[in-house]
């Protein structure tokens, strides 16, 4: 029943083309000049596109042991917020996103003449580039930044000079945190040296007082043990301290850090009381002497990364001189066009032959359905006055 129902459909459609084909041919045909008319008309956009990934890691301390890894982490940002790779990218889109960013580039290229921004609104003319650009994160973990522009000389320019822009203002953001850490482990390093001349102060008092100058060698060992844990210690609370500045309380690496500097403290208490005052003595002094080698590297890195300036990106494509024009997509607007002209054309088609077949099978109905419209027409002619 309804395969027969829908062949009727069918055939009635059929029988509606046929009948009115010079309707449908000429409406598909005006339609299809007009929309070539007027993608021929529309301005061309030529896109641009850089290519850029995050920069390898480059460690000034290597082959040390825990200081290099915690030095890893004072470097720029990345050890410090725990991201790498896509992360990182994210992060350069949020910075190319900004505002002083988006600015620079406008000034840069005068868009303001460019979009025809009359009143100079820097507003309208950021939003007018947003529209213009496209910051993808591509699955091979690079950058891509596309920009659109009349002109296409422009195109590729602009998309360098986002480049340029945002490494830029890479350095300056990572200088501005090198800076905080330099400061932060310079002040832990002079408390450590104040702290290493007390302890050695009083280990030269006790040797000169009792006589004593060389420890057992299996007192030398325990000491150095315990030391190396309160240098552990020490270095896990300064990276614990700096997460917390920058991430997240929900951060694994952060949750993990805790976890073992809670481990360290528990060894510590299991620790039995030194009864020995020589003991305790040399122990302090090798506990500060063991910090003191974990925080002057650390500190030179910090000095040394709060002076580099050099680029951080790396260009893997640089933008060419795009050929073709990226939209309008001319063939898919002419299609889109003729398709609806088609649906609109045989719609209006069918509509006419069903009204025609009405008219002839039942006057009445007709006449009935032309008093409703008529009066439709009146209502809204009334409602418009």
């Amino acid at each position: 029943m309804e395969n027969a129902e829908r062949s009727n459909i069918f055939i009635d459609v059929l029988h509606a083309v046929a009948k009115h084909r010079k309707f449908v041919l000429l409406t598909v045909v005006i339609t299809t000049v007009l929309s070539i008319a007027v993608v021929l008309v529309l301005p061309r956009w030529y896109a641009a596109s850089t290519v850029i990934l995050p920069p390898q890691p480059s460690w000034l301390l290597p082959g040390m042991g825990e200081v290099s890894t915690l030095a890893r982490q004072f470097s720029s940002l990345r050890g410090l917020a725990g991201i790498s790779g896509e992360g990182e990218l994210y992060r350069y889109i949020a910075i190319l996103q900004s505002r002083p960013t988006l600015e620079r580039i406008v000034r840069g290229f005068n868009l303001f003449k460019e979009y025809d921004i009359k009143n100079g609104s820097m507003e309208e003319a950021i939003d007018v580039l947003r529209g213009n650009v496209e910051f993808l994160v591509n699955e091979e973990g690079t950058l891509t930044i596309r920009v659109f522009d009349r002109d296409p000389r422009q195109a590729a320019a602009m998309a360098d000079s986002f480049v340029t822009v945002l490494n830029e203002l890479n350095i300056a953001l990572n200088t501005r945190q090198a800076l905080s850490n330099r400061e932060f482990i310079e002040k832990r390093l002079d408390q450590n040296r104040a702290e290493l001349r007390a302890s050695e102060d009083s280990l030269k008092v006790f040797q000169q007082k009792h006589g004593v100058v060389i420890i057992p060698e299996k007192v030398a060992s325990s000491v150095s043990g315990i030391a190396e844990l309160y240098a552990l210690k020490a270095t896990k609370e300064l990276q614990l301290a700096i997460m917390e500045r920058s991430l997240g309380e929900g951060n694994v690496l952060l949750q993990t850090t805790k976890m073992e500097l809670d481990e360290l403290n528990r060894q510590l208490k299991n620790v039995p009381d030194l009864e020995v005052e020589y003991f305790r003595r040399y122990r302090d002094y090798a506990v500060q002497q063991k910090i003191f080698e974990m925080l002057a590297p650390l500190y030179e890195q910090a000095k040394i990364e709060e002076q580099r300036n050099t680029p951080t990106l790396l260009v893997l494509e640089r933008a060419s001189v795009p050929e073709r024009p990226a939209r309008p997509q001319r063939k898919v607007i002419v299609l889109v066009f003729v398709l609806l002209a088609v649906m609109v054309s045989v719609g209006i088609a069918t509509a006419r032959e069903r009204l025609d077949r009405l008219r002839e099978e039942s006057p009445e109905a007709f006449r009935r359905l032309s008093e409703t419209w008529r009066r439709l027409v009146a209502i809204r002619q009334r409602h418009d006055e």
